[in-house]
Order: C-alpha cells, then sequence, then structure tokens
C-alpha cells in the first residue's frame, strides 16, 4: 500500500482519498503493476465493509452482518489475491476449503472468509446450526481429522483482566462468584453485539 501511495504523493494510502485513487487508476497500472492495485481496491473496500459491519451488529442486523463477511471473503479472493501464494500455486488448500465453504453453506445463510494473514492460513466460517455437523465433516474428509475447529464466543468481549484476577484464575467458579462490580460489568453488554443463538462460527484450512 505504501508504494501505492507514494505514487499519489503521500506515504501512507490511508491519507489518499478514494476518489482520487480511482482517478489515478490507468497511470497505478503502469506504475505499480495489477497486483498492488488490485491490493489498493481492497483496502478501500475493506474499510468500508468493517465499518458497515460495525454498524450492522450495533442494530441487530446480523443478516447484513454476514453478507459483508461474505463480501470480504470474495474481496480477499479476487483483489487481495492473498488465499494463496503466487510462488507455489500447487497448494490451494485455502481456495478448496473456501469453495467447499461455499457449496455447503451460501443456500443455508451462512458465511465464509479468509481468517489471519493469508497465504495458506486459515478460514472462517458462520454455520447455521443445522448445518453444523454436516459442515464439520465435509471439511474434514478434504484436510483431515481436527482440521475444523467449532469456536465458541463470549458474550462479554474484551475485558481487562487484574493482578488479582490472574491469580484466581486456577480457582474460578463462574461469573456468579464474582464480586458485585465484575459481575454487573459481565453482564453490561450490548445485545446486538451477543452471537444469535443457533449460529457457530468455525475455522477451517
Amino acid at each position: 500500500m505504501e508504494a501505492v501511495a507514494a505514487c499519489l504523493g503521500q506515504n501512507v494510502l490511508g491519507r489518499v482519498p478514494e476518489t482520487a485513487f480511482w482517478q489515478a487508476l490507468p497511470r497505478l497500472r503502469t506504475q505499480c503493476g495489477i497486483e498492488l492495485s488490485c491490493g489498493a481496491i481492497h483496502y478501500y473496500q475493506e474499510n468500508a465493509r468493517a465499518l458497515a459491519q460495525k454498524n450492522a451488529l450495533q442494530r441487530g442486523d446480523f443478516a447484513e452482518f454476514l453478507h459483508l463477511i461474505r463480501a470480504n471473503g470474495h474481496s480477499s479472493f479476487e483483489s487481495c489475491q492473498n488465499v494463496y501464494c503466487a510462488s507455489d500455486p500447487r497448494h490451494q488448500g485455502l481456495s478448496i476449503a473456501l469453495a467447499l465453504s461455499q457449496s455447503i453453506l451460501e443456500a443455508g445463510g451462512g458465511a465464509w472468509r479468509m481468517q489471519g494473514g493469508g497465504f495458506a492460513g486459515t478460514i472462517q466460517a458462520f454455520v447455521p446450526a443445522p448445518l453444523l455437523e454436516a459442515y464439520c465433516a465435509a471439511i474434514e474428509s478434504v484436510f483431515g481429522p481436527g482440521s475444523c475447529y467449532r469456536l465458541k464466543l463470549r458474550e462479554q468481549g474484551a475485558v481487562q483482566i487484574g493482578e488479582r484476577d490472574v491469580n484466581a484464575i486456577s480457582g474460578w467458579r463462574g461469573r456468579d462468584h464474582l464480586p458485585e462490580p465484575e459481575r454487573r460489568m459481565q453482564q453490561d453488554v450490548h445485545p446486538a453485539l451477543r452471537f444469535p443463538a443457533g449460529r457457530h462460527p468455525a475455522g477451517g484450512g
């Protein structure tokens, strides 16, 4: 992104208006090449999607959130092009995992995307409960036992852990045994940020 930004007179792409990027695309295609130009397209679109995902969760529109997750996945594959390493195209496990996920989840309301740094990393899938067993079985039939992880998300999100909490972890007995202030803090979660019942995030690859 810095190379594209430099061609537009800035040191980081975030300081370049998106309209200026599109206007300069014919020149960037020659100066920076197709790969970097496509990566910049992903950068602008993904920034907008991240904000839209936050807004969708805050208003409780989980269907729209999943739609944006799917859009992110397609952009990673098509624009960012980091699903596999171009120097070793024989190994495209993530490509297979994403295509398999789409074949199972597209009609059932799920979502899938690459997760992590790319280049043979992992994928993240949001799997409706009725499809969970079939999905995990399909992933493991291709990539082997243990390749599909069922993840559980805490309703509370991120919280700061103090020294007293660290010392007490070995004796953890659940939220009901917390002192009243901590218990209230853990209960004070925006309803839209709670993972809907019947949805399971799963990772594989």
